[in-house]
């Protein structure tokens, strides 16, 4: 299961099609001391399936493909990372949380998965929780300038604030590369990638950034930089 902590869920299955967008959040809220990462969760899709599901933190919908084991632990590797770089003031990963989350899932049968999230992280005494669902994750078919098929990347991150029991803040980043024939709007993303067919790992480190951007404000400038 790699070092993060995988929370199985039973996704709601539903017909039609949904719409997304980044929910603001108050500037003064930003400043969290200790933040925990628990992860991704991701919807139960058969191999080559295709669902409409609810998400149980926010209740949004969105379409989930079959994503493998290995795909998650990248893009959480890759979130983690983003993380990390933000110089952060206390920041705990899944591995140092399992403890809580198991004496919660043993003191009870049945629980929610905000509620379950939220008793573990007053246990670990966390100020707020990042944590999120991965939807999609297809790798490119071809090489840098010609492909038969882009890569494209979907996925969530949700901001809980511990104090108020609340999510606060949620991104989604759902991108697929498209030819500039093809996207005129997207010509700064094309231009980024050195005008080549971009690999599954290379969006989901610029949707990670963008994400938490919007989640925890612009990252903290180095001293002595510009």
């Amino acid at each position: 299961m790699g070092r993060y902590l995988r929370i199985a869920l039973l996704f709601t299955l539903l017909g039609g099609c949904a719409s997304f967008s980044g929910v603001p959040f108050p500037e003064a809220q930003r400043d969290y001391q200790r933040i925990g990462f628990y992860g991704l969760m991701v919807p139960q899709v058969l191999q080559g399936g295709r669902q409409l599901i609810r998400e149980p933190l926010g209740g949004t919908y969105h379409y989930a493909e079959y994503v493998s084991p290995e795909a998650v632990s990248e893009v959480e590797g890759i979130i983690w990372e983003e993380l990390q770089n933000r110089g952060l003031r206390e920041l705990l990963f899944s591995e140092q949380l399992k403890p809580a989350i198991q004496a919660e899932l043993g003191r009870q049968r049945t629980f929610e998965i905000k509620e379950l999230l939220l008793s573990s992280a007053r246990e670990s005494s966390l100020d707020a929780i990042i944590v999120g669902h991965l939807y999609r994750y297809k790798e490119r078919e071809g090489s840098d300038f010609a492909v038969s098929s882009p890569a494209s990347v979907s996925f969530d991150l949700h901001l809980i604030d511990v104090s108020r029991g609340q999510v606060v803040s949620r991104y989604t980043v759902d991108i697929e590369q498209k030819s500039l024939s093809e996207n005129l709007l997207g010509v700064r993303r094309l231009k980024n990638s050195g005008f080549r067919w971009a690999r599954a790992s290379a969006l989901a480190k610029q949707g990670a950034a963008e994400a938490l951007e919007h989640l925890l404000g612009p990252r903290p400038q180095r001293q002595g930089s510009e």
